[in-house]
């Protein structure tokens, strides 16, 4: 209906692990360097918050929550399919973390899972964990892309062992969001790869890119099988890929080497990308340390929810702004947001 949906985790720190919490000694007190509270209660950890813009991002309703599981709710990312159902997927942590293995009885450290609606938000299904074959942890950052045929792709990365490399994955749900099965895995040619997105580019292919270098690969199959990773040099955080109807491919990201939100943009479908420099795109806003989303409104401008965690503080703020790619392909436009 036009409506815009922002959903995004709150909690008490950039983790927001339930309480009591099992942390091996050492990345404790690693974490209470970095501002983590040394006494807090939280039974339940983060949880996952919604709001709706009726007015093309100019206003936003208070936030309510979405989902608040026994974990800490983490990355909410909502889309809509064809017969307007809403898929949200998320991850959910533990309450340990640092150890080589579950300790007894717990779940993995992290673990993938979705929740639907069939009423435009008012009500959600219970959540759905993925069939990880990660045996330490899965975890997310991406939108799930829909497909023609009206299946659904989500990327994430996990590994299998505390001190083993991450790598990337590939889950599919042919049933709305109802079940969720896992289709390919990635490993990364030089080392770790983690926050994958993906999108559905004009020509049948997916493209995928990740942290920590703008790693690139291309499916032909629908996500079955995977080009091998190759970087594109610039350093990102939590990249983000959305296809215009033009056909025009954006990646948002936070920018790994001296932080900020930058865009970089491809007319080929992926393969060549066009940036000011070979290792740094467009700036955006140069301010924060940034994990963000983008999509395309009905005058082909696109508009960017981003927050920034500045490091580990308990306190933030999400910034939204729009933009568009100029006419020229030459670079970008900020454009005014009214309130």
């Amino acid at each position: 209906n036009g409506d815009l949906l922002c959903s995004f985790s709150a909690g008490y720190w950039h983790v927001s692990f339930p309480t009591p919490i099992d942390l091996k000694p050492p990345l404790l007190q690693q974490y209470i360097r970095g501002g983590f509270p040394k006494k807090i209660d939280a039974p339940t950890g983060g949880r996952g918050l919604w709001c709706r813009s009726k007015d093309n991002g100019r206003t936003w309703s208070r936030p309510v929550t979405l989902v608040d599981t026994p974990g800490d709710d983490r990355h909410p990312v909502i889309v809509e399919l064809k017969d307007g159902t809403l898929v949200c997927v998320f991850f959910v942590i533990d309450n340990w973390y640092g150890y080589d293995k579950p300790p007894p009885g717990r779940n993995k450290n992290s673990r993938v899972a979705s929740i639907r609606s069939t009423d435009g938000g008012r009500s959600w299904s219970r959540p759905v964990y993925m069939p990880s074959p990660f045996g330490y942890y899965d975890r997310m950052c991406g939108k799930p892309v829909v497909l023609p045929d009206g299946g659904v792709l989500l990327s994430t990365y996990g590994k299998d062992t505390w001190t083993g490399p991450e790598q990337l994955g590939v889950y599919r749900s042919d049933d709305r969001g109802k079940s969720w099965k896992f289709v390919s895995r990635l490993k990364g040619t030089t080392g770790a790869l983690d926050e994958p997105a993906i999108t559905r580019a004009a020509n049948g292919q997916t493209v995928m890119v990740a942290r920590p270098n703008g790693e690139l690969a291309f499916s032909r199959d629908d996500g079955r099988h995977w080009s091998r990773p190759i970087a594109t040099g610039i350093k990102m955080v939590a990249p983000c890929l959305l296809t215009l109807a033009d056909g025009t491919i954006v990646c948002l990201y936070g920018y790994g080497g001296t932080g900020g939100l930058q865009a970089i943009f491809s007319d080929d479908h992926g393969h060549t990308w066009v940036a000011p420099a070979r290792d740094r795109g467009f700036p955006i806003d140069g301010s924060v340390y940034v994990y963000c989303i983008g999509t395309e409104l009905a005058d082909g401008s696109i508009y960017v929810v981003y927050y920034d965690p500045n490091g580990k503080q308990r306190k933030t703020a999400i910034w939204g702004l729009r933009m568009r790619i100029r006419k020229d392909r030459q670079g970008i436009d900020l454009l005014k947001i009214t309130n």
